[in-house]
């Protein structure tokens, strides 16, 4: 039962990659490794959203389905809520005609079943019943058991990773001193050079990184770039510049290189 549920898991996520590359190509995120988990949690998630809130709101439960799938696929593929819109009605209509197409083959089996099967093997009619309900009662086990063996892996995947420490930078020497008290020359003047750059810097927006390693892109100021590219940030009336010099799957690293006048 794990095998086939895995294998179904398999399947929808790649018929997410496929969708999101046809929707979103180029702004989405459709490493296959990343919609895997994203289409196991949407598997735990649409789980436990019909057993707690569909006996509340039935047939508006669909609502909170779509909500949830939205909600997964814009936070971890990194796409705009409209084309999220479109995938997720795609992957919906495709994932019930599948659904609906299996439930319609599985009662046909089921009916030929009934008519011959076990009577052709001598049993009697409350016999096969009996055997029926002991299978159900099989598979309703598997079934409880796979949520949970899902639920544990899922906890696994969103493990957020160890923290690393930031490097301090080292402390600048002052060469001048000023009167007892005050901060030395030196040291006022880097001090604010440096709160420009970073007040500037506070104007920098990633707001998404796609690509694998070596091949890495980022949405700087709604703008892709990558690894030696320039970014520019007006502010205060002059123009930052910093250097793109790596980017990873969480983090863009940006040196800064100079500022000038605004024109």
């Amino acid at each position: 039962m794990f095998t086939i549920m895995f294998i179904g898991v398999m399947v929808k996520a790649a018929l997410l990659c496929g969708l999101l590359y046809a929707v979103a190509k180029h702004e989405a995120d459709y490493s296959f490794s990343k919609v895997a988990m994203v289409t196991a949690g949407l598997a735990l998630g649409s789980m436990c959203i019909d057993g707690i809130v569909a006996p509340q709101l039935g047939i508006w439960t669909a609502i909170v389905h779509v909500a949830f799938i939205c909600f997964m696929i814009m936070t971890f593929c990194w796409i705009s809520f409209a084309k999220s819109l479109i995938v997720v009605g795609i992957y919906c209509a495709i994932h019930f005609a599948m659904a609906f197409g299996g439930a319609l083959l599985a009662g046909y089996l089921i009916k030929e079943t009934q008519g011959t099967g076990m009577m052709m093997m001598g049993a009697s009619e409350s016999e096969f019943n009996e055997l029926q309900q002991e299978i159900m009662n099989q598979f309703e086990n598997l079934e409880q058991q796979t949520e949970l063996e899902l639920e544990a892996a899922a906890r696994r995947a969103s493990a957020p990773p160890p923290e690393t420490t930031a490097k301090k930078a080292a402390p600048r020497k002052a060469t001048a001193t000023g009167p007892r008290g005050s901060l030395p020359a030196v040291v006022e003047k880097a001090s604010a050079d440096d709160m420009k750059w970073l007040d500037a810097r506070r104007s920098v927006r990633v707001s998404g990184i796609i690509g694998a390693a070596g091949s890495r892109m980022a949405t700087i100021n709604d703008e892709l770039k990558e690894v030696g590219d320039i970014v520019a940030v007006g502010h205060g009336g002059q123009v930052y510049r910093w250097e793109v010099t790596g980017i990873t799957a969480d983090n863009v690293n940006l040196k800064p290189l100079n500022r000038s006048a605004a024109r």
